[in-house]
């Protein structure tokens, strides 16, 4: 019996370490993508939807801009007065804060499903809301090369 309780403790611990460690991971190496793209011209997501996260950071190719991704957490770390071009959804109302507070005035935001009382930027118009809800990696590619090229 006794041995049965070391070897669950032993189990306990091992797996409060390996999950202590991922966090220490996702802290240290934020979950933040680039696509590179020849002419300079950039765009920045910030989303609070990790399966949208993971499907930007897997595009590959080349696009018209370069595209960054911030989760909320690494948004809130992140001066935002450089961007020229913002793509917000599904964020709470601290980070819609926090990116009105360091965007800079030529930057362009559009916006996606933001909380209740909050305004920022555009709302995403009918094709960008299109491409986001369907999702997928080609509906994303086709979403950010419809952005460069309206905004």
């Amino acid at each position: 019996m006794e041995t049965n309780y070391k070897n669950n403790t032993k189990r306990m611990i091992i797996a409060a370490l390996v999950i202590v460690s991922f966090m220490l991971i996702q802290t240290t190496v934020p979950l933040v993508g680039t696509v590179q793209a020849a002419d300079g011209n950039s765009i920045a997501f910030v989303l609070n939807d990790t399966q949208k996260q993971l499907t930007a950071a897997n595009l590959t190719g080349s696009l018209a801009l370069s595209v960054t991704l911030f989760s909320e957490e690494e948004a809130l770390l992140h001066n935002f007065s450089t961007e020229p071009l913002l793509f917000v959804a599904s964020v709470n109302s601290v980070t819609v804060d926090h990116i009105n507070a360091t965007m800079g005035m030529d930057t362009t935001v559009v916006a996606y499903d933001l909380p209740p009382g909050e305004e920022i930027g555009t709302p995403a118009d009918a094709d960008i809301t299109a491409y986001w809800t369907y999702g997928g990696e080609q509906n994303l590619r086709n979403m950010i090369t419809y952005m460069d090229n309206t905004y």
